[in-house]
């Protein structure tokens, strides 16, 4: 195929040049707004399994990056119902608190799933074992994103769960898991 030439070739490349402009300035820039910090709302959770006060919100540091969490031993269910915006991600770091470290075991495994109306089953977001006992690898927050798009407008429920590793019957009480800054967030408008 020929380049096109004279004033049509001009023409074209001001519009390709003006078309690619536009875009860049009409793009969402800078990093997404929160719409829903699940750390804030954790009294309002729906589900609070095996009890309220297993759940405890800190400032957790892991490897020297701090994040506001949600620590909690053993196994255990959170459930928050959220209306799900055009756009949106779910955002958390997953870790265990640095005194379980050294703690002999499998680790924890971190679940989460999604309950949507228009849905029979629960879908599996998330399925991922953190073991800083047997991992170095493992010893720090583990950042995750997930996109929630397809479930814009609706309201759906998401399950945050930790469990046992694979290998163990029990999660141990030292495992002390953390969600880290969970939150929706969604483009700016």
């Amino acid at each position: 195929m020929r380049p096109m030439r004279g004033p049509l070739g001009v023409l074209a490349g001001a519009l390709a040049v003006g078309g690619l402009v536009a875009w860049l300035a009409l793009r969402p820039s800078g990093p997404p707004m929160v719409i829903e910090d699940l750390v804030e709302a954790l009294p309002s959770a729906t589900v609070q399994r095996p009890s309220p006060d297993v759940f405890r919100i800190v400032d957790a540091s892991l490897g020297g990056q701090s994040k506001r969490a949600i620590q909690v031993a053993g196994s255990s269910r959170l459930v928050y119902a959220v209306t799900i915006p055009d756009g949106a991600a779910l955002q958390v770091s997953l870790g265990l608190a640095e005194e379980a470290w050294t703690v002999a075991g499998e680790g924890v495994l971190f679940r989460i799933l999604l309950s949507a109306p228009r849905e029979t089953d629960q879908r599996q977001l998330l399925n991922r074992t953190v073991a800083p006992g047997r991992s170095p690898a493992d010893r720090g927050w583990h950042d995750v994103e997930i996109d929630l798009s397809s479930y814009a407008g609706q309201t759906v429920e998401l399950f945050f769960n930790t469990n046992a590793g694979p290998q163990e019957r029990e999660a141990r009480r030292g495992d002390l898991a953390l969600w880290g800054e969970p939150r929706i967030v969604a483009p700016e408008p």
